[in-house]
């Protein structure tokens, strides 16, 4: 008989030990969330809840600056309470980057993963841990192994458990959503030089979007879509926006309606931006035209690749309206994919005035 997997509280335990030792905070992240949306009666320990609670943890290493790996977790509800429709995200690494930095944008695919590197210019150290002991700060170096520990518990509906210790009653009860998260990720240096430290967690990402619908006792609907992966599956998942949208979801309408104005007024200016840039574009001549494609893929700028500009440049020299062709298109899915990318969009049309 398989044992069931520790909750949130067993693992409040488990955190004693490991915060003595000074692990956690130093060299490993610890993510953990509780959500309670309905009825809540537990013998173990004591508890009877009736409302919606949420509680949240994170003990993070704090590297200079302020600057810490990324972490996020959300959680939304809307509609009558026992039977509510609940949404909830919960990821750390390049996931947890994507997942904010893409957040209410339609990127998706390989190039919507943002890089969640924490880039330090100094590598780091500790001098006191945690109850006043010495930490000893070793992050796992390349190609050292260390244990991800990542679960969720998920409930919907009513659930009534036995664990023997009530007697012949019940010592479990509850009705709604219920939902345990928890993460503990090893802290990783993977990029060492003497100038530049980068250091991170792995991926992980766990959503959940789930919504009853009843009209009548004998007319009950229960819609449920919940995801949970690691590593590059998380940040695939991550780069698309259906499962963005367990984020941007807004139990208020006019949050909601203020969210899609901002993305019809970006999208608008990303046309205009488009469509001045074709009109400079086009009567450029082959030299004109290899200059603002180097000028494009300038860390100031960042539109394109080098490589990418340099292909371009090669290709413009032998088929100059077949390159500004590719180019223009670029230009056009970067304005309208983002408006992080019109500030870039605006510096290249600087250089035509």
């Amino acid at each position: 008989m398989k044992k069931p997997l520790p909750s949130l509280r067993h693992a409040a335990f488990l955190m004693v030990p490991l915060l003595w030792c000074g692990c956690i905070g130093y060299d490993s992240a610890l993510l953990a969330t509780k959500t309670n949306a309905g009825i809540d009666v537990d013998m173990k320990p004591p508890t009877l809840e009736a409302s919606l609670a949420r509680r949240e943890l994170a003990i993070t290493p704090s590297f200079e600056n302020g600057k810490t790996p990324p972490l996020v977790a959300s959680f939304k509800v809307h509609g009558p309470w026992v039977f509510a429709s609940v949404g909830s995200t919960f990821a750390g690494g390049d996931a947890a980057a994507t997942m904010t930095g893409q957040y209410g944008t339609t990127n998706a695919g390989p190039d919507a993963v943002l890089d969640g590197d924490t880039v330090l210019a100094t590598r780091p150290t500790s001098k006191r841990g945690w109850f006043g002991r010495k930490a000893k700060v070793k992050l796992q170096e390349p190609g050292e192994v260390r244990p991800l520990v990542f679960g969720t518990d998920t409930s919907a509906g009513i659930k009534v458990a036995w664990s023997g210790m009530t007697a012949q009653y019940p010592d479990t009860l509850r009705a709604g959503f219920h939902r345990k998260e928890l993460a503990l990720a090893p802290v990783s240096i993977v990029s060492n030089s003497p100038s530049e430290f980068r250091v991170n967690v792995p991926s992980f990402l766990a959503t959940t979007d789930a919504g009853a619908a009843v009209s009548s006792p004998t007319n009950t609907r229960l819609e449920w879509a919940q995801y949970f992966a690691v590593g590059a599956a998380a940040d695939n998942l991550a780069a698309q926006p259906q499962i963005r949208e367990a984020m941007v979801r807004r139990i208020d309408p006019a949050a909601d309606k203020y969210v899609k104005e901002a993305t019809a007024a970006a999208r608008e200016a990303g046309q205009k931006l488009a469509a001045e840039l074709s009109t400079r574009i086009q009567p450029l001549t082959l030299a004109e035209t290899k200059e603002h494609l180097a000028r494009c893929a300038t860390p100031q700028i960042n539109l394109l690749a080098p490589a990418q500009a340099q292909d371009l440049g090669t290709q413009a020299e032998s088929d100059l309206p077949a390159a500004k062709k590719v180019w223009l298109a670029h230009l056009e899915q970067k304005a309208l994919a983002s408006e992080n990318n019109h500030p870039g969009l605006n510096r290249l049309l600087g250089g035509f005035r």
